[in-house]
């Protein structure tokens, strides 16, 4: 086995080394799966938790057989589909929904570990996961990823109770938003189906299918002659696995070999 690594290790390290300056634009190739520089965004909105009342949007699912008598309701759990509008009155513009869940996991202090993901009108989302100290008046949680226009994003997000109803359980939460998105050029063409009639993709091909066989057994000759011994059976088990991952290679440069990266 130890051999077999040993073969499709020097097996990718002559092929790179022998292809690649052949490769026209080699540097703006790499500079594709360069990351780009980060983009801070910032977003400001009402979180509203309607927990009685006509059309409620959080319902208790499940609950430990004594939280009732809790006095922080240890051991429930809630999902919710709650509105984010753009102001604090609950008929201000919708800009999303709140979808997830939370459990509330604090023996001494009402709190809620929360995961849900903030999905907006224009199908883009954010996942965030934490703890959300109910009572304290500033409370921050983790933003853990995105999609849509929030691929790859980071950061967190900042609870502030607006309103609280201790009656009806209802609230008004305000959030604040910063996320940090850093997204590789060739990340940004990510859902690109691999074509190999790419030229970037196309030249590694060529290379490999007119030389680098070639160039690969006459280099595994000259290793036996320097004392690297290697029978048949270990030779082709290495170079059909060099090839297995020379073809996942090629899909690769084929998905961001072409086409201007989309921009946020």
């Amino acid at each position: 086995m130890a051999k077999l690594e040993m073969c499709l290790v020097l097996f990718l390290s002559m092929w790179v080394a022998a292809v690649m300056p052949q490769v026209k634009g080699n540097d703006e190739l790499l500079g594709m799966i360069r990351p780009r520089k980060e983009k801070v965004t910032r977003l400001h909105f009402y979180f509203h938790e309607k927990v009685s009342g006509q059309n409620p949007t959080s319902a208790t699912v499940a609950q430990a057989p004594n939280m009732l008598q809790s006095p922080t309701f240890f051991g429930g759990i809630n999902v919710v589909d709650d509105a984010l509008t753009d102001g604090p009155d609950p008929t201000s513009k919708l800009v999303g929904r709140a979808q997830g869940m939370y459990a509330s996991s604090g023996l001494s202090e009402i709190t809620l570990l929360m995961a849900v993901d903030l999905v907006f009108t224009d199908n883009s989302t954010l996942s965030i996961f934490g703890q959300n100290h109910i009572h304290r008046p500033i409370r921050r949680m983790s933003i853990i990823g995105g999609t849509g226009a929030f691929e790859l994003a980071r950061g967190y997000l900042t609870f502030k109770t607006h309103y609280y109803n201790p009656t009806s359980g209802n609230a008004i939460l305000e959030c604040d938003i910063q996320s940090d998105l850093q997204r590789s050029e060739g990340f940004a063409r990510s859902h690109a189906t691999s074509n190999l009639e790419d030229p970037k993709a196309a030249a590694l091909q060529a290379s490999l299918d007119s030389n680098g066989g070639a160039q690969l057994e006459t280099q595994f000759t000259n290793f036996s002659k320097d004392g690297l011994s290697l029978d048949e059976n270990t030779f082709e088990e290495a170079l059909k696995l060099f090839r297995d991952s020379k073809h996942l290679l090629l899909a690769n440069v084929s998905s961001i070999g072409s086409g201007t990266p989309e921009e946020f």
